[in-house]
Formats: structure tokens, sequence, C-alpha cells
């Protein structure tokens, strides 16, 4: 244990000074997206904590919409007969438009904390609505479509038994999540941000290399692997307590950079109730099998990218010590990083291919479509969950980099001796 905490006691400037810049960035892009998703407050809050008060919510909504819309329309008529009415010379200047028509359009309504659709504000305001809480009504009936789809193709008579057990497994997935309770509807937005930052956020990758590609090339090009080897502690012991040490400092990174993300989180969403709502109330999951809360599902992302980042962090460090020099094993590092990244681009050259689709989502770390309803693959004729797959694929590399770790360690440190 001592060589442990020496080990990383050494790593913490490094550590500290990686954490602290990857977290400022991160934050800057989270706080925009928050920023952006947030840009009607408190109008928002004011007109959602109305109209939900409302049994029929959703109708109601669709109404206030078709409401604001036409009070905007009917403004910008105003300001066009203001300009190019009867009177409308075009040799002369254009008229100034009057400060209380351009409020109209600009100004959000406001009427002593209570909303009141008049400007086009309130207009955008209630379709950014709209588009966040449409999965709310919709989920339910969309997955009951899916459902009958599958009960019509065994009706059709399908004899693909992969197809009539894929669609076996959906209907009873599908079947767990209408069992969810959902009654009130729910802020969405904070959750939105969360969750496509979080399936789409490639900064733990480049982390795991910054902290690990140099982490045994450097041990060699100093000669410490060498001392080591001929050593009472030996080269393999050394070699393996740089490895997991490593593991480790990327794990307290990780740790403090999801506590980071949940914060920044938590300051936006104001106890709205969307970390207990199904996963499908989130928009593009209607249709997930998942039954899972967010809070679940957001355990699962950060989960499904440790593994990740655990397996690529042993296997670059794996080609640091095959490297051997610093430079050689940063160019092979990147080129390992970045592949996740290189593979998602080309969606829309292999969409059309069902199954090569699938085997992208595992070599890009697609997490949105692990956990979508393209989440079983076909595994010697069974259907099998991607992710199931994804992680023990992760699993057997991180274990077969750190055993292969060994074994060259102790074949280097035989020839130091």
């Amino acid at each position: 244990m001592k060589i442990f905490r020496f080990i990383i006691k050494k790593d913490l400037p490094l550590l500290a000074i990686v954490t602290l810049i990857l977290i400022i960035f991160s934050g800057t892009i989270q706080l925009l997206k928050y920023k952006e998703a947030y840009q009607y407050e408190p109008y928002y809050s004011h007109a959602f904590q109305k109209l939900s008060t409302d049994n029929d919510f959703y109708q109601t909504l669709s109404n206030e919409l078709a409401q604001a819309n036409a009070e905007s329309d009917n403004v910008y008529n105003e300001i066009f007969d203001f300009m190019y009415g009867e009177e409308y010379d075009p040799y002369t200047p254009p008229r100034e438009i009057p400060s209380i028509m351009i409020e109209k359009l600009f100004v959000p309504s406001d009427d002593g904390g209570k909303y009141t659709p008049l400007a086009e504000t309130d207009a955008k305001m209630l379709f950014q609505m709209s588009e966040q809480i449409d999965s709310q009504s919709n989920y339910k009936q969309l997955i009951a479509d899916q459902i009958e789809n599958y009960d019509r193709n065994s009706r059709r008579g399908i004899k693909d038994e992969y197809i009539l057990k894929t669609a076996a497994k959906l209907k009873e997935d599908y079947s767990n999540v209408l069992q969810n309770k959902f009654d009130k509807p729910v802020d969405t937005r904070a959750g939105n941000v969360l969750i496509t930052y979080l399936t789409t956020d490639f900064i733990p990758f480049f982390a795991a290399f910054i902290l690990l590609f140099h982490r045994l090339s450097s041990e060699i090009q100093s000669r410490r692997l060498m001392q080591f080897s001929i050593s009472k502690f030996g080269a393999v012991k050394f070699t393996i307590s740089k490895t997991l040490t490593g593991l480790i400092e990327f794990f307290m990174f990780y740790i403090i950079y999801c506590l980071s993300s949940v914060a920044i989180f938590l300051t936006f969403d104001n106890k709205s109730g969307v970390l207990s709502a199904p996963l499908q109330v989130i928009s593009q999951y209607e249709l997930s099998p998942e039954a899972l809360s967010v809070f679940q599902y957001i355990m699962a992302i950060m989960l499904t990218k440790l593994v990740y980042c655990i397996a690529l962090g042993a296997l670059i460090m794996l080609i640091s010590f095959l490297c051997k020099k610093i430079i050689f094993s940063a160019a092979v590092g990147i080129i390992i990083t970045t592949i996740p990244l290189l593979i998602s681009k080309t969606y829309d050259s292999l969409s059309a291919d069902l199954d090569r689709q699938k085997i992208k989502i595992i070599f890009s770390c697609d997490i949105y479509n692990m956990y979508h309803n393209l989440n079983y693959i076909n595994l010697f004729g069974s259907p099998v969950k991607i992710y199931w797959l994804f992680l023990s694929v992760l699993i057997a590399v991180a274990a077969v980099s750190t055993v292969t770790l060994a074994l060259y360690s102790r074949k280097r440190g035989a020839a130091y001796v």
C-alpha cells in the first residue's frame, strides 16, 4: 500500500491541473447549453406552473400556443398596416414604429408574476414548452402502437425466429415501461440538457488519454523500470502498481467530473421532479424500451462511460508500455482515443445496414442507441442487449490489457536482470 500512496501522491499535481482545466471547460459548455434552454426564465416557470395546474394540461398548452401565435401575427399585421397602410408614401422616409408595438413583439408579457400571452417571445416560449413535453403526452400511445406493430407482424406469418424472438423481448420491455407511473407533467429542460450532454460528451475519453498515455513509457524512458527490475520489488509489481494507480486516479477525476455535471444540473433544475419521471418523458427517448427513471438512466450513462474509459485507459497504458517512448506513445494513444469519435461520424453511411449499425454502436460508445429501440443484437441466433455485449467486450479488453502488461513487464524486467 505504501507504493500506491507514494505514486498517487506524486501524481496529484498533474491530476489536479487536468481535472481543474477539463471541469472548467466542460462546465462552460454545459452552462451555455443550460442558458439557452432557460432563455425564457422566469416567464417559462410562471407559465408552466400555471398551465400544469390544469387537469387537461396538454390541450390547454396547445390552446395557449395557438392564442399566442394569433396575437403575435396580429401585432405584425398592426406594424405592417402602420408602415404600409393607405397613407404610405414610397418617396418619404419610413415612419418610426412606436415603442409600444416593439414591446408587444419582443418583451415577454408579465402581469404581477402571472403569465399572459401577448408577445412573440411568449409564442416562442410556448412552442419550446410544447416541444419539450410532447413526449410526455405521446410516449404511452407510441409504445402501444409499437406493441401492436409487433403483434401484427406475428399475425402476418413471419417465419424468421430471431425477428419473432426480438419482437417478444421488446413487447415484454415495453409492457414494463407502461407499468411505470407518470401522472403529473414535469419540466424537462434541465433533464434534456444533462442527458444530451452526457451521451455526446467525449471529454472523459481525452482525460483518460492525457492522464495515462505517458504513464509507463516515461518510466521506461527514465530507466526507472530497470531500477525496479533489479530491486526486491520487481518490474511486474511496479508495472501493475502504476497501472492500477493510473486507473484509480482516472476514477478520482471521473467522480469529480460527474459530481460537477450533476451540481450544474441541480442549480438549474429547481426541483422539477424530472429525476423520478420515466426516461420516456425526455425528448427523443419516447420509444426507449428501458423501464428506467431519468435518474437511473443518468447513472447508467455515467457507469457505461466509466467502464469504457477504464478499458480505454488500460489499453492506452499497454500502448505506453510497448511504445517505450513518450512521443510515439502519444501519437498512437491519440489514434486509439479518437476512434470512437471517428466511427460515430460514419452513422449515415452505415445506417442502412442494421447489423453493421449495431456493431458501430458498440465501437463508438453510442450510449443513446444502446438504450434505444435498436438495443438488441443477434448473438448466435438469440437477441441480446447491446449494452451487455458492450460491457462484456470492455471488461475483456481491460483484463487482457492488464494481463499482457504483467507478462511483458516480467519479460522486460528479466532482460534487465
